[in-house]
């Protein structure tokens, strides 16, 4: 991708429209505050002055995510807890911002087969899918699960591959 479509991709991110659009949908997803203590109800009463915040910090290359909130959640099913990062309010508004941006060029070229967490898609429909291939081709299935996964990936290297 070259300079100048990067250039046009990080606009449409931080263009006011698409902020606006984003932090509707964050507002509307609800959910606990970051690190930074900031609320959903909070953002709200001073949404314009902090979207502004958002864009230009953006525009000028100066936007730094901040660091997760973590906590641990039960796993449904099991003793064992999951851990979970919460992002702040505003990086969540920064991700869906680039989400609609992005998600429109990249969709049409994920596989049919795939179907997390990708909109319009659903678990049901996955099983369908699967009993569909079981009856036509009477295929396999293997179940796995990598035991704590993403909590024990070396970032570093997922950076490093797709910087």
């Amino acid at each position: 991708m070259g300079a100048r479509k990067a250039h046009s991709l990080i606009s449409q991110v931080h263009d006011p429209r698409n902020l606006a659009r984003a932090w509707q949908q964050v507002k509307k997803n609800k959910g606990a505050g970051g690190v930074d203590g900031m609320t959903i109800a909070r953002f709200e009463q001073n949404r314009d002055h902090y979207l502004d915040v958002v864009h230009h910090k953006l525009k000028e290359g100066r936007y730094r995510p901040r660091p997760v909130k973590r906590v641990e959640i039960d796993k449904p099913g099991s003793i064992k807890k999951r851990p979970l990062g919460i992002p702040t309010i505003v990086d969540r508004v920064f991700q869906q911002a680039l989400l609609q941006v992005l998600e429109p060029i990249f969709e049409p070229t994920f596989s049919e087969a795939s179907f997390g967490f990708r909109r319009g898609r659903s678990t049901h429909q996955a099983m369908r899918r699967i009993w569909g291939q079981l009856a036509q081709d009477g295929c396999w299935i293997v179940d796995a699960d990598i035991a704590d996964f993403f909590s024990t990936l070396d970032h570093e290297i997922l950076l490093d591959r797709v910087a």
